[in-house]
């Protein structure tokens, strides 16, 4: 998590505490979330966040939580805060039919902008081995005085670093003129340097969204 990242972020609040003593503590906190929420050994379901589980309401709660959260700078003071909301258009539009979008379904799955947030999503949740139950939503049993602050480190990763990739992907975002559900541009040679980096195989790798309840609803999350 870049100090400059942080540091953007705070400037935004006016809590009397200096950006540089803000930083520290969250990023000190970051540290020891990692190092304490680790499970050696435990098993996940990687998939569409909450596919077959869970209803249309805690779905929507977990947007929310991800797009205008709560950011704790200790474990009782926080403010608030709005994202873009990159989900916001995660349905692809009816096709009626179109043969060229099938076809670029089927053979240049990358350039969808849904598939494009699946692999964000994917890589800044289940590649850095963040969970929606141990981490997002996580109970915190190890640290219960400090389950708001862990809480608010984890949310501010995934999004943070769904953006990121993103970027690093030079793909268009839902308020850019150029963006294009269907066929929305992107950096061929980032992506696979990005899939290179996480250990996935840019030409095997299939992050199409087909089946499930939430199919066509969220992007790919830890479990």
């Amino acid at each position: 998590m870049p100090t400059a990242v942080l540091s953007t972020l705070y400037r935004e609040t006016d809590r009397g505490v200096s950006n540089k003593s803000l930083q520290d503590k969250l990023l000190c906190h970051c540290r020891k979330s990692f190092l304490s929420s680790f499970k050696s050994g435990a098993k996940y379901a990687v998939g569409q966040a909450f596919a077959n589980s869970y209803t249309s309401t805690e779905r929507e709660q977990l947007r929310q939580l991800l797009i205008s959260p709560n950011i704790f700078i200790s474990k009782s003071a926080a403010f608030s805060t709005k994202y873009l909301d990159i989900y916001d258009k995660y349905v692809l539009p009816a096709t009626e039919g179109n043969v060229d979008v099938a076809r670029r379904w089927h053979n240049s799955q990358m350039a969808f902008w849904q598939t494009q947030l699946n692999f964000a999503t994917w890589c800044a949740t289940t590649g850095c081995g963040v969970s929606v139950r141990d981490h997002i939503n996580g109970r915190y049993d190890f640290a219960p005085e400090s389950v708001q602050l862990s809480k608010s480190t984890f949310r501010f990763h995934v999004y943070y670093q769904t953006r990121r990739i993103l970027h690093q992907m030079s793909a268009a975002l839902l308020t850019d003129e150029s963006w294009n559900a269907f066929n929305n541009a992107y950096n061929h040679t980032a992506y696979q340097t990005i899939c290179n980096e996480f250990g996935a195989d840019p030409q095997r790798s299939d992050w199409k969204t087909t089946s499930g309840t939430a199919a066509g609803q969220w992007p790919w999350l830890l479990l």
